[in-house]
């Protein structure tokens, strides 16, 4: 008997695979810079470059306080309040959507990011979830079309 889901699986990642080889060469050049996970050395090597913006997401669901920031964070790093910033937000009583594009104008801008910027988000880094609203400011950064990576 022929295993129908293990040829499916193969196509379908075959045809995955073609497909990101294929988008490789039309990359912007800043995408192969740096990877979506960048380490203490490249993001050090980085701190002085006018183009990077390393935001700091610390909130409360990862038990941190504004005066936690303040005490302690990486320098020259903006802070927003995942939890309280505008990163999540109800619509038509359904919680936790990606904000409109004017919110995410307005929020973004406030922190000082624009379409030139490489944003680094950096959470708490103390539990799982923290981690989960670092990937979720990503890919709402990206969602906006902006060149950023987490840390």
């Amino acid at each position: 008997m022929r295993n129908v889901f293990a040829a499916d699986f193969t196509r379908t990642v075959r045809g995955l695979a073609i497909a990101f080889a294929l988008a490789l060469p039309i990359a912007p050049a800043s995408a192969a810079e740096t990877q979506p996970l960048v380490g203490v050395q490249w993001l050090n090597s980085h701190l002085t470059d006018s183009k990077v913006v390393v935001l700091d997401i610390r909130s409360a669901i990862d038990g941190s306080t504004s005066e936690a920031f303040a005490q302690g964070h990486i320098p020259n790093a903006v802070h927003s309040d995942y939890d309280k910033g505008g990163w999540r937000v109800e619509r038509n009583g359904v919680p936790f959507m990606v904000p409109s594009t004017s919110e995410l104008e307005k929020l973004i801008g406030e922190l000082g990011i624009d379409e030139d910027s490489h944003v680094v988000v950096v959470p708490a880094g103390v539990s799982v979830s923290d981690f989960g609203a670092a990937a979720r400011t990503y890919w709402t950064l990206k969602y906006a079309g902006l060149n950023c990576c987490l840390a």
